[in-house]
């Protein structure tokens, strides 16, 4: 995929934002990093072609990070352009699915639904755990990078994601939904693939 991560990143905040879900520059990161391991797991590739940072407090990609800096830990409001956010412009009404293909949408609005649903200090927690690819490249003092050419490295986000228990069914329903979104498009029956989504929309846990 040649998505870059500001674009999955607008995604994230514009999404947030129309669902009335609180959502700041930790948290936008780290959801970006559960994004990119779901794309290897559900497409075999990386979501985008950005690498991520091992920072004290989870990974970061260093220029989604800056982006947003001015938030600080507040609310990132919803935008167009970089030029919304330097000049504090209201925007509304915006297509967050713009720019991507029917599928990846409705891959991002899943699981960018249930990773809202933590909060920041939850997101990054759940990066800190014994045996995960952050644990493993962190430095103190240092922002090593997190190899996503390494499929070990990025699949160890599952593991991170949620309980041994859950791992099965949660990928059962992650390959159901892939195989029926690809199904679903080719019969343009976007009802359908409505009510298929809503029904994908079972909490997750980390």
């Amino acid at each position: 995929m040649n998505y870059e991560a500001k674009e999955v990143a607008k995604f994230v905040v514009n999404y947030a934002n129309s669902k009335g879900k609180f959502v700041n520059n930790t948290m936008v990161n780290i959801i970006l990093y559960y994004l990119q391991g779901f794309s290897y797991i559900c497409y075999n590739e990386p979501l985008f072609k950005d690498d991520f940072e091992a920072w004290a407090y989870g990974p970061r990609i260093p220029k989604v990070y800056t982006l947003f800096s001015m938030f600080g830990l507040e609310r990132i409001r919803p935008y167009n352009d970089v030029w919304d956010l330097i000049f504090y412009n209201k925007v509304e009404n915006i297509d967050y699915r713009e720019g991507f293909n029917e599928r990846i949408a409705d891959f991002l609005e899943v699981n960018v639904t249930n990773l809202l649903q933590y909060t920041s200090q939850e997101l990054v927690t759940s990066t800190w755990k014994k045996g995960t690819a952050w644990e493993k490249i962190y430095e103190d003092g240092r922002k090593n990078v997190i190899p996503k050419s390494e499929n070990e490295t990025m699949v160890e986000i599952w593991n991170e994601y949620t309980d041994q228990e859950d791992r099965e069914e949660i990928k059962r329903i992650l390959e159901t939904f892939n195989r029926i979104i690809n199904d679903l498009l080719t019969l343009n029956d976007e009802e359908y693939i409505c009510n298929i989504l809503q029904a994908s929309n079972e909490p997750l846990h980390l």
